[in-house]
């Protein structure tokens, strides 16, 4: 998942595992599990009514179900509606 800080209807996000080619990722509208948790963490020192909404700035992809155990390098390019590119990569752990 990728939460685009203002992101739009004309933002694409593309995702890469390892060497292997970028795919692109779905736009979904969901509340962000971030946000949920934090909701749930902070329940007693909130107010009643102050609930998680869906976000309109989330990308989904499944990770690929061929991907082994190990380290792995996940790679993400996002472009903006002015064809902004933005390049950012972490390190993804599969357990086995």
């Amino acid at each position: 998942m990728v939460n685009l800080f203002d992101g739009g209807p004309k933002s694409a996000i593309e995702v890469a595992f390892g060497k292997g080619g970028f795919a692109p990722m779905k736009k979904v509208e969901r509340k962000d599990p971030f946000v949920v948790e934090l909701y749930a963490r902070n329940e007693a020192t909130k107010k009643p009514w102050v609930k998680p909404a869906n976000a309109s700035h989330l990308w989904e992809l499944p990770l690929p179900r061929n991907l082994p155990a190990g380290t792995h390098r996940v790679t993400v390019r996002a472009t903006d509606e002015y064809g902004r590119t933005a390049v950012d990569s972490m390190v993804l752990e599969v357990l086995g």
